[in-house]
C-alpha cells in the first residue's frame, strides 16, 4: 500500500548530517531497525530528501540546531516502533548549541503511515524555539487497523483504539509567518 516502497533499492539503517549542506537525497529506502533514521543537525542545510521510504524507526527525519532550508517530499514514512517520536520533527533539544532553531523546512506531499506523530515542531524546553519560514503542505496521513489496539496496549486489528497521537503537532511556531 506504501507507493514509494523500495523495488531494487539498497536498504540503509540510518543517515547523519552534522553541518552537511546541498545533499539531493533521491529515491533511499531506510529501514533504521527501531533507531533514528535521518539527522540532520548542526547547520545542515539547503539539503532535498526526495522519495525516500522511512520504515521501522523509532525517530524518523528529524531536524535541528540550525539547519535551515531543508526539504523533505514525496517520500513514505511508514511503521514506525512503538515510542513517543515523530516521523518528520524538527526540534532544538540542546538550547546550549548555538543556533538551536531551524527555519524554513519544507514538508511538501509526503505520505505518512502508522506513527504516533506524523510531523511535530518540538516546543523543548526553551519557548522562544522559533520555526520561521516552515511550510507544511499537502501531506497525507493513515492508519490502519495494524496500528490498532485494544485499548490497554496490545495489537488487535479489531481494536477499539489506536497507538496515535497526532497527524502534525505543533508546540512551537514561527515570528516570520
Amino acid at each position: 500500500p506504501y507507493p514509494n516502497s523500495p523495488d531494487k533499492r539498497a536498504i540503509i539503517h540510518g543517515m547523519y548530517l552534522g553541518n552537511a549542506s546541498y545533499w539531493v537525497i533521491d529515491r533511499l529506502t531506510i529501514d533504521s531497525a527501531g533507531a533514528s533514521a535521518v539527522l540532520l543537525t548542526g547547520g545542515a542545510s539547503h539539503n532535498v530528501f526526495n522519495k525516500v521510504d522511512a520504515y521501522n524507526f523509532k525517530e524518523g527525519i528529524y531536524i535541528q540546531h540550525g539547519s535551515d532550508y531543508n526539504t523533505v517530499q514525496n517520500s513514505t514514512l511508514h511503521d514506525q516502533v512503538l515510542t513517543d517520536r515523530a516521523a518528520i520533527g524538527i526540534n532544538s533539544w540542546d538550547i546550549s548549541k548555538p543556533n538551536p532553531d531551524s527555519r524554513h523546512t519544507r514538508i511538501l506531499d509526503n505520505e505518512i503511515w502508522n506513527v504516533t506523530d506524523a510531523i511535530q515542531l518540538l516546543g523543548g524546553i526553551d519557548a522562544d524555539e522559533d520555526y520561521a519560514g516552515t511550510i507544511i503542505y499537502n501531506n497525507e496521513f493513515y492508519i490502519t487497523s495494524a496500528r490498532y489496539t485494544d485499548c490497554h496496549g496490545a495489537f488487535a486489528v479489531t481494536g477499539d483504539c489506536a497507538c496515535a497521537e497526532n497527524a502534525i503537532d505543533l508546540k512551537s511556531g514561527s515570528s516570520d509567518s
